[in-house]
């Protein structure tokens, strides 16, 4: 049974998460509104972490010594008058970040658990920048971390919108030049 560190209801909380830091992690990082979600749950279930659909790609799944992290950027909340504070990383035995929106360095926060000795691997979602921003302003059902189901949007401010995706598209980038590539970057499946 998978273990959401951010679980859907009462119903579906653990009383026991695990001590032990994972041996395994992949890391999943975009812009708001590129597809990290999807891209989060399809990897939680090929790495046997979750069935797809069973896990709402929150912050963070485990199963045994493999964790999935989605951490959108910016993560969180709906954008605000101010720009979110840029995390070096998250610890993901705090089951749920403390705070409600925030930017999260992918190059810090794969490196932190690499230096724990896990097999640490960063995924890097890109979507057409334009649409991705038409979705990011655009009103959707987003479901609560209580289960509760609302209607808004990532941002209504488009200028902070694409404040924030500049800011993110500067971490990806930084995560590019910084991270260990298993392909070349964009160059592998999708040349084939």
């Amino acid at each position: 049974d998978s273990l959401d560190y951010a679980p859907q209801s009462p119903s579906t909380s653990h009383d026991c998460w695990p001590t032990t830091p994972p041996r395994r992690v992949f890391a999943i990082f975009g812009s708001e509104s590129s597809g990290t979600k999807l891209v989060a749950r399809l990897i939680a279930h090929a790495a046997g972490v979750a069935q797809y659909g069973t896990w709402r790609a929150t912050a963070a799944a485990r199963r045994g010594d493999t964790e999935v992290h989605h951490f959108s950027l910016p993560w969180g909340a709906t954008c605000a008058k101010s720009v979110p504070p840029i995390e070096r990383e998250w610890n993901s035995s705090a089951r749920w970040p403390t705070r409600s929106r925030f930017f999260l360095g992918a190059t810090s926060h794969v490196q932190a658990y690499a230096s724990s000795g896990a097999d640490a691997i960063a995924v890097l979602v890109v979507r057409e920048p334009l649409v991705a921003t038409q979705s990011k302003l655009s009103v959707r059902d987003f479901i609560g971390k209580n289960g509760s189901h609302h209607f808004g949007q990532h941002c209504a401010n488009a200028t902070m919108a694409a404040t924030e995706d500049e800011i993110s598209h500067s971490i990806l980038r930084a995560a590019l030049r910084a991270l260990p590539s298993a392909c070349s970057h964009g160059e592998g499946v999708a040349s084939r």
